[in-house]
């Protein structure tokens, strides 16, 4: 039997090498973590409850709210989107 690999100190200190991933269950997006930060697109409160998609996606902030009890608060974010009068559309 071997013996475990000494533990370095620096180990910690370094960077992981993924900074976000999405997660899906089955063809559909449920939502991704960026960084500090969790979107949720899909939420399931219980494990018999149906899964219900969000209307306005839930983003948290996983550092100052590590336990997901408020939304992140974005003031703007409605206009991230461009309203429907300026998407380009093509001319016949």
């Amino acid at each position: 039997m071997r013996d475990p690999p000494p533990c370095r100190a620096d180990a910690v200190a370094r960077p992981a090498g993924r900074r976000g991933f999405l997660y899906w269950n089955g063809p559909q997006l449920y939502g991704a973590k960026w960084r500090n930060f969790k979107m949720v697109l899909v939420e399931q409160e219980y494990l018999t409850d149906p899964a219900l998609p969000r209307n306005f996606p839930r983003i948290v902030n996983l550092m100052t709210d590590p336990k997901e009890r408020e939304p992140y608060n974005v003031p703007h974010l409605h206009t991230w989107t461009p309203p429907l009068d300026y998407v380009p559309h093509p001319t016949e």
